[in-house]
């Protein structure tokens, strides 16, 4: 109980028990004193009444002596009353004077009455009383002294206990508010702590020691402190520069990663489509020499003969068909480039896209409000667009959603194309459905050549490759997502604006000649194609001559008599028909050149389109339309080569 006390109220705890125990001792001394005194009443009546009986009997009866002696004996204050007493029991002489007794005073010691009553040798007695009041004051001065002791000794005590409270108890209460505060206010400073030669003040010192060891220590922890979060937020700050460069290095992989899956992709298809635009070449020189025979014989027969001949033509227009479809892979341009505003155009698709789809499946157009021009080939977008929609109807056999959307697009980190490389703005175009899908597989190998998941006789496999080819002509690229269930989007990304050829043509003024007149120099490096040219210029009555290639037309255009006009392939060994060109041009040899060619590209140049400006006619054509080209030529043909630049 006493532990919640403080040292002050302990002290005066202890004081005031103290003097508790001094006053029960005060009230045993007193009681014992009371005793003693009451005690000492008889033996003091007793010495008193000796000298006085002694006195009395040597008075002999004299009342005057006597009175005189027993005055003198009440002149002690503890003597209250002296009486001489006859045998009789009247008293004879009495100081002070008192009534007559009733009955005789009996010998000895009464305690009560406080008396003491003797005989004396005269016969009579002698009787003396206590003075009860002197007894009382001896009895209060006792008290009072013991009082005062008690008063004394408690108060003293007190000023101990205060003077101890002070010397001890302030200085300890003082430590331990310094104690409670320090966690408030965080002050470790020593010169708050008294100090002193005696216990308290070596406490004081200890603890003020220890509250210097205590903040030498917060200090150090503080430093700590402010060091583990300095390199803390170093931590975390090299820990977000580590994942920042952790997200950079990852999606600059995941960016390698793609553009080295691109380059595959590209490298794969730019195989395919120079093997494609190869056997193209080969095949349209194969066509042209079936056609233009078979336009021959189809002239000179009739009936069923005729009829067998008719079905040759239509099976070369067939595969001239398949020709040009290889020739659109192999990234061969068909047409000049027009400027395509892609939203009209999707527009102006939308009703005919609605039929060709069915009522089963809605079609939506976005954004074709906003003008976004694109240079391509006349009819190459809407071809392209035909395509990824019949492919989104075919997903969804059960009716679903397609939906066509265009916007304005950043250009891409890897430009996929020389084409596309001078373009700062691009758009892409999306076609979406919600179909049944495609696996992973199907959707690596949707762009390449004859890969189709149709059954057998429903489909070339050629549609998305045609998408891909044209999206790499103009400078763009083509991508395709999908997962099974969840619908397929093909994103096209395409620079909105033309592409320089990289070709520079001069067109001079034509100086007409006299039809059906003129010498042609044909070059052509397939022996069936240039006899068979030779046989229809001849037949036209032209004078015809014909080499193997343009290194040998150009020797030949050296040495050789003029001739009016070259018919030159595109491509040949040695020398194909633009060196040709240029090396005339640089020979300063004047003679107008027409070109023709399945491949009709410059090999050093298969990305960049042909000249738009110079003649061309293109493989297979007809025994009328070469006719009719020589003779337009040579009719207002200057003789002059048109020239390339290098």
């Amino acid at each position: 109980m006493l532990r919640g006390l403080s040292i002050r109220r302990k002290l005066a705890l202890y004081a005031v028990s103290c003097s508790t125990v001094g006053a029960v001792v005060a009230a045993a001394v007193v009681v014992i004193y009371v005793g003693h005194l009451r005690d000492a009443v008889p033996s003091h009546l007793s010495a008193r009444t000796s000298s006085l009986v002694a006195a009395v009997e040597a008075a002999e009866g004299d009342s005057t002596r006597l009175e005189t002696i027993l005055r003198s004996a009440v002149e002690d204050r503890r003597v209250y009353r002296a009486t001489v007493i006859n045998g009789d029991g009247s008293s004879v002489v009495s100081v002070p004077s008192s009534p007559p007794f009733a009955r005789p005073l009996a010998l000895g010691y009464d305690a009560n009455a406080l008396r003491l009553v003797v005989e004396s040798t005269s016969g009579g007695r002698v009787a003396i009383w206590y003075n009860e009041a002197a007894l009382y004051d001896e009895l209060n001065n006792g008290l009072v002294i013991v009082g005062v002791t008690l008063v004394s000794g408690l108060v003293a005590a007190l000023l101990f206990a205060s003077l101890v409270g002070r010397w001890v108890a302030q200085p300890i209460s003082e430590l331990a508010a310094l104690a409670r505060s320090i966690p408030e206010s965080g002050d470790f400073t020593v010169e708050r702590v008294s100090t002193g030669r005696d216990e308290v003040g070596q406490l004081g010192a200890a603890f003020g020691e220890m509250l210097a060891k205590v903040e030498r220590r917060e200090r150090a922890l503080e430093e700590a402190r402010r060091a583990a979060e300095l390199a803390a937020n170093e931590a975390r700050q090299m820990a977000a520069q580590a994942q920042a460069t952790a997200d950079a290095l990852a999606g600059e992989t995941e960016a390698r990663e793609h553009a080295q899956r691109q380059l595959e992709q590209a490298q794969k298809m730019e195989a395919l489509g120079r093997l494609a635009g190869g056997i193209a070449h080969d095949f349209n020189n194969l066509l042209f020499v079936i056609g233009t025979y078979a336009d021959d014989l189809v002239k000179r027969l009739d009936g069923e003969d005729h009829e067998s001949i008719e079905q040759i033509q239509e099976a070369v227009r067939r595969a001239t068909k398949l020709t040009q479809q290889l020739l659109s892979f192999s990234r061969q341009p068909r047409g000049d480039p027009i400027d395509v505003d892609v939203g009209q155009m999707l527009v102006g698709m939308q009703r005919l896209l609605e039929r060709l789809i069915g009522e089963d499946i809605a079609l939506s157009v976005e954004g074709a409000t906003t003008r976004m021009v694109v240079r391509a080939p006349e009819g190459a977008l809407e071809s392209a667009v035909m395509n990824l929609v019949v492919n989104a109807r075919d997903a969804l056999p059960s009716g679903g959603r397609i939906k066509i959307s265009m916007r304005p697009a950043p250009a891409p980190a890897i430009i996929p194309e020389p084409a596309g490389s001078g373009a700062d703005r691009w758009m892409e175009l999306t076609v979406e459905d919600d179909g049944l899908g495609m696996d992973e597989h199907t959707r690596r190998h949707a762009f390449e050549p004859f890969f189709t998941t149709k059954p057998a006789g429903e489909g070339t496999g050629l549609g998305l490759t045609l998408v891909y080819a044209l999206c790499r002509q103009l400078g763009g690229q083509v991508t395709v997502h999908s997962e099974i269930d969840k619908g397929t989007r093909f994103e096209l990304l395409l620079p909105l604006g033309g592409a320089d050829s990289g070709f520079s043509v001069d067109i001079p003024s034509m100086t007409p000649l006299p039809s059906e007149e003129g010498r042609v120099l044909v070059a052509e490096d397939d022996p069936q194609v240039r006899r068979l040219v030779v046989r229809v210029l001849r037949r036209a009555g032209f004078d015809v001559d014909a080499v193997e290639d343009g290194q040998a037309a150009f020797e030949r255009l050296e040495i050789g008599p003029p001739v009016d006009l070259v018919v030159s392939d595109v491509v040949m060994p040695r020398m194909g028909g633009l060196d040709l060109a240029q090396a005339l041009r640089r020979a300063k040899i004047e003679v107008p050149m027409l070109f023709i060619s399945g491949y009709p590209a410059n090999p050093g140049q298969s990305s960049a389109p042909f000249p738009p400006e110079l003649p061309m006619l293109r493989k297979p054509f007809t025994a009328q339309a070469l006719r009719q080209i020589v003779r337009r030529m040579l009719g207002r043909a200057p003789r002059t080569p048109p020239p390339v630049s290098e």
